[in-house]
């Protein structure tokens, strides 16, 4: 098996699918963090695609495409980039996981975590902008929605 990536707005449960399939698999986590204005991220998303063992990937190049937009005006990944970086990882044989939720759900966990960092609007945009990535995307996507099994994400991915 080749990576998992998991991908969707915060809050969506990336973490706690992450957490349950690297302990079903042995598979560990990478979490790739937010790039600063200046940074590319995407020969790091590269290299790591070609030379790093299976894992589970928490985030990577659609959060990109989704948060950039939206946090500093622009994405570094294009989407001729995201076909380079998805033609690896199929050959790879990885996986695609979307997490989503519904806004009423999303806006409860933004205010129980004390969350500010995205305004309900900037909320909105990031879901629309990982749409439209899904629909660039060359990988076919699992969705999971907060909330379902677990295990049958497990049993798809396996």
């Amino acid at each position: 098996m080749g990576h998992v990536i998991i991908e969707g707005l915060d809050k969506t449960g990336k973490s706690t699918l992450a957490r349950f399939l690297s302990e079903k698999t042995g598979m560990p986590i990478k979490k790739f963090s937010a790039p600063s204005a200046y940074q590319d991220p995407s020969v790091e998303y590269i290299e790591f695609v070609v030379t790093a063992q299976s894992c589970i990937v928490d985030r990577m190049h659609l959060s990109e495409m989704a948060y950039g937009p939206v946090m500093r005006e622009k994405t570094t990944v294009e989407e001729n980039i995201q076909r380079v970086i998805e033609g690896l990882l199929a050959k790879r044989g990885s996986v695609g996981i979307y997490c989503e939720a519904n806004a009423a759900v999303l806006r409860e966990r933004f205010i129980v975590d004390k969350e500010e960092f995205l305004s309900p609007d900037q909320i909105t945009s990031v879901q629309h902008n990982f749409e439209e990535a899904l629909k660039t995307s060359k990988m076919e996507w699992i969705r999971y929605t907060v909330g379902d099994d677990m295990e049958k994400i497990y049993d798809r991915i396996r």
